[in-house]
């Protein structure tokens, strides 16, 4: 046996389904942000919770602990990690970006090395510079037909180029030091 359904039935389902969820609308409309309800919170509150903290103000209704100064050294360490690890990423967009445009002109300090990247070139425009070998080999001066020595001369106006990713690089010996680098690489 079949039960017919009335319209009258039908009718009372749509009404009972459209009154719940104009009551979810407007309970989602009356919600007070940063509550459980509606967990986002703006920067500005963060900040003025962090300032909070930072003061010596209460959070929650629980004294704030003091902070020790092994913690702030190792929050210090962690800044300075993250900081190298935003940098080496920012080298490697700006290498990325500037491999595609052709050489980029850098200048390297003194004492510091440029370690090349997996088919990085280099072209010493002046200064003086030297070799820095890698795990698996040294670079290669193509305009000499031969591979670098670990801390040898490099010629001015030579192109270099390194065909891994190893360790392998230049090393600033004075403060003059002007290259052209195209592809990846870091500066330590």
């Amino acid at each position: 046996m079949k039960k017919k359904v009335h319209i009258s039935q039908v009718i009372i389902v749509v009404f009972i389904v459209m009154g719940f969820i104009t009551v979810q609308f407007v309970q989602a409309g009356t919600l007070e942000p940063g509550s459980d309800g509606d967990p986002l919170v703006t920067k500005s509150y963060v900040d003025a919770q962090i300032n909070k903290i930072i003061q010596g103000n209460t959070y929650t209704n629980n004294p704030v602990a003091s902070i020790d100064s092994q913690e702030v050294a190792e929050l210090k360490a962690e800044v300075a990690e993250l900081t190298n690890v935003i940098l080496d990423l920012q080298n490697k967009v700006t290498s990325q970006t500037q491999s595609e445009q052709g050489f980029l002109p850098l200048n390297l300090k003194q004492g510091k090395k440029l370690i090349t990247g997996n088919g990085a070139e280099v072209i010493v425009r002046s200064g003086t510079v030297k070799s820095i070998k890698g795990i698996n080999g040294n670079l290669c001066d193509v305009t000499s037909g031969k591979d670098l020595d670990d801390g040898a001369s490099i010629l001015l106006n030579h192109h270099l180029i390194s065909s891994r990713d190893d360790g392998r690089g230049v090393f600033a010996v004075d403060s003059s030091v002007w290259l052209l680098v195209k592809g990846d690489y870091q500066i330590k």
